[in-house]
């Protein structure tokens, strides 16, 4: 049992989708996994937007003076926030 232990420990675990939202042709969905991003400091956590087949990673975090998820997308150079309401809870990846 010990070994089966250390071989699931040596492998590095993926981000788990949380929340997702969908309108057609495009769609967030937001990670439990920490932003890569070194611009930005207080959007600690991993967001992928999906527009047209075409994937643009950014971060995400909640803003403290409402229910509002607040995120920036560096290569496509914008900045949006969307109410908590609209996303919904994935199930099955």
């Amino acid at each position: 049992m010990k070994y089966l232990l250390l071989f699931f420990i040596s492998f590095p675990a993926f981000a788990d989708p949380i929340l997702r939202f969908d309108a057609g042709e495009q769609s967030i969905t937001l990670y439990d996994d920490k932003c890569s991003s070194k611009s930005v400091e207080n959007l600690p956590f991993k967001v992928v937007l999906i527009e047209d087949g075409v994937a643009y990673e950014g971060c995400y975090g909640e803003v403290n003076w409402g229910p509002v998820i607040l995120m920036f997308f560096e290569k496509k150079k914008v900045v949006g926030a969307m109410p908590t309401r609209v996303f919904k809870k994935v199930i099955g990846i």
